[in-house]
């Protein structure tokens, strides 16, 4: 599966992106910090990577879980980014949460906005998805923008929400409705 832009390919997870996606979090470790789970050694490992990059790739394919990866197209080997749709309910619901990281280098280009845009376009309009959930911690202002030029809305704030570099952390939670694309 491929998505693209004017300025950058989406691609689905592929093990062939191993080396390069191994590369984004290790050039990116310091910077995503405060916004993951602590990391064990292994998860900066190629090998990591071609395991998990199988396991998402089978996701995709039963609808469990959509990771893609952002390549800007003046660069098709290195991994700048990556947008994943997750916790997927389906029936009644029609549901997922989204997630989103940018190499620390391309913030503030609008690179994440563009590549949010088609991704969300494509789970409304081909995926059928009526909801789009996206959660941040409340100093985030870069997802927090990001999210409120995209549409989002802000419905609440939960209190220790997840549990992300040794601590629990409150997050804002947002939604996206799709009023556009019926099913």
């Amino acid at each position: 599966m491929q998505i693209d832009t004017e300025r950058l390919i989406i691609k689905s997870a592929r093990t062939e992106f191993a080396p390069a996606i191994t590369k984004f979090y290790l050039s990116n470790k310091a910077f995503f910090a405060d916004s993951q789970p602590l990391r064990d050694a292994h998860f900066f490992t190629v090998e990591h990577w071609v395991q998990n990059l199988k396991h998402l790739a089978a996701s995709f394919e039963d609808d469990s879980i959509y990771q893609f990866y952002l390549f800007e197209k003046s660069n098709e080997e290195h991994v700048i980014g990556q947008v994943g749709l997750s916790g997927i309910q389906r029936a009644a619901f029609q549901a997922c949460f989204l997630g989103y990281q940018l190499d620390q280098q391309k913030n503030g280009c609008g690179l994440m906005h563009e590549a949010l845009t088609a991704i969300i376009h494509w789970a409304f309009a081909h995926q059928n998805f009526h909801r789009i959930m996206a959660n941040y911690v409340p100093c985030n202002t870069k997802s927090a923008s990001v999210l409120n030029k995209l549409g989002f809305t802000i419905e609440g704030v939960a209190k220790d929400y997840l549990f992300l570099n040794g601590e629990w952390q409150d997050h804002v939670l947002t939604s996206l409705i799709n009023d556009r694309f019926k099913f």
